[in-house]
Parts: structure tokens; sequence; C-alpha cells
């Protein structure tokens, strides 16, 4: 299978790379014992010029078929809401960044917020569910205890789910932060 992994990176610090960085060489690892083709696209934009100095040597040493590096600049602010129609057009500008290098030969895309903690096993399960009908997998992402969402507020640990910017049910209800986080759900 050829795999392109892709997610965005914005004021990315050297520690931040790092941890990034181990994950990837996890599903790289993952991906060589099942014989597939890993490449990876990081796009960065909007940030300090070090953000893709820090990226090309942090990622860049990983030893992949392929890894991209791509700046999408979009001039279009930082913004704390997650639904701002700016902030969207900017993200969606630098996911663009992503889709872009898709090329004729890749069997699956992931994209993964940087940010994000995953294991390789979790790529691939999800994966394993693309089929004829079924083009499109997203897990549920949560905060861990103690981390702030996007509004500021500090979770518990009770289940806090994380990333409502993009999902919404079949009608395009917006999840909700807590519990169900939407009706079907429940």
């Amino acid at each position: 299978m050829n795999l392109l992994v892709g997610s965005c990176f914005r004021d990315s610090s050297p520690e931040y790379v790092a941890a990034y960085r181990a994950r990837i060489a996890a599903l790289r690892d993952m991906a060589l014992e099942r014989g597939d083709y890993l490449q990876l696209v990081a796009v960065w934009g909007d940030s300090p010029p070090t953000t893709a100095e820090v990226l090309g040597l942090g990622l860049g040493s990983l030893a992949l078929p392929k890894f991209t590096l791509v700046d999408r600049t979009h001039g279009l602010g930082s913004f704390g809401s997650t639904t701002h129609p700016a902030r969207l057009a900017g993200f969606a500008h630098a996911v663009d960044g992503v889709f872009e290098e898709v090329g004729p030969y890749v069997d699956a895309v992931v994209y993964v917020e940087s940010d994000l903690q995953w294991l390789p096993d979790t790529i691939y399960r999800l994966i394993d569910k693309l089929r004829p009908g079924i083009d499109i997998i997203a897990p549920m992402t949560f905060l861990r205890a103690g981390a702030p969402n996007w509004l500021g507020a500090v979770s518990d640990g009770s289940n806090v789910f994380y990333d409502i910017w993009g999902c919404r049910t079949l009608d395009g209800t917006p999840f909700n932060s807590f519990f169900p986080h939407a009706d079907g759900l429940r």
C-alpha cells in the first residue's frame, strides 16, 4: 500500500516536532514491517522562518521514501474561535497543501493534526475500515486530563471531545464538546 500522511504545523518548536517525529518514526517502522510505502507531507505557514528549518531538520532525517515540506502562508491571522470564517479559510488553504501532494498512486491518505497523540496501529485500524462507500474515517479526539480546550477550559478528563470544528452529524449539525457530542451518539 502507498500511504501518505499529512499534517499542518504552526510555530513548531524543536520539542514539539520531536514528539511528532517519534510518532511518524513508529508509523514508518510499522509500514516497513507491512511492506508499505510511507510518504509524509508537512505543511507550515504564518510562522517564524525557523519553523521550516525545525521541520526540515526534524522530519527530513526520518529516511522516509518521500518527504515534502510545503509553505502555505495565508496571512489571515490567528483566531481563538474554532468557527471564525477567516480561521477556517486559512486552515482550508493550509490543508489543501497536503491534498495537492496526493498523486495517482496513493492508496490511502491520513490527515492528522500535528499536535495530536496517536499510535501507528490506530492509523492502520482506521485505514482497514476504508472500503467502497466509506472514503473517510475519522476517530473522535479527546483532551487528556488537565489540558485546555479551544475555549481555555481545562479538561478534568471526563470525555471532552476536542476536534469539534470538522465533525458534523449527517444533517450538518456541529458536534458539541461534551457528551453525548451529537444526538446520534446517545
